[in-house]
């Protein structure tokens, strides 16, 4: 399923849930990617991703996951939190993450976890897939 935002869900019959959420750059003309928002979308794809699975697995027969996450389709050379591009929005340092050039997607170590992290460690785990995408990008 797609919506026109770019946001688009995949289930397979294994139970494998992929989603896509948009982030917008913050930065208007300037390629920024704001931590927060990241945080938010990652956020948000966890839990949407610990609510399907209850509703198609409710047994919980598939008791592990592995959680990946990857910025696609960006076009950015600045990572920022939100307070330091709000005290500079018109100037921007770039890294070497600037382009749009594919980067690998990131896992957590040990990859895989039990399922109930999703509801119960979320918070947890978007910092350190939020700290692994930023290592990308800084």
């Amino acid at each position: 399923m797609s919506q026109d935002s770019g946001a688009h869900i995949r289930l397979d019959e294994e139970g494998a849930v992929r989603i896509g959420a948009l982030v917008k750059s913050a930065g208007g003309n300037l390629p920024v990617i704001i931590g927060e928002d990241v945080s938010a979308a990652l956020d948000s794809a966890l839990g949407y991703a610990s609510e399907t699975l209850e509703q198609i697995d409710g047994t919980q027969r598939l008791s592990r996951v592995v959680i990946a996450a990857a910025l696609r389709n960006v076009r950015a050379g600045a990572w920022r939190t939100r307070a330091e591009h709000d005290a500079s929005p018109n100037a921007v340092s770039m890294g070497r993450g600037f382009g749009n050039e594919e980067r690998a997607a990131v896992h957590l170590q040990p990859p895989d976890r039990a399922r109930g992290a999703l509801a119960f460690d979320r918070q947890s785990l978007v910092e350190d897939l939020t700290t692994l995408l930023k290592r990308q990008w800084v």
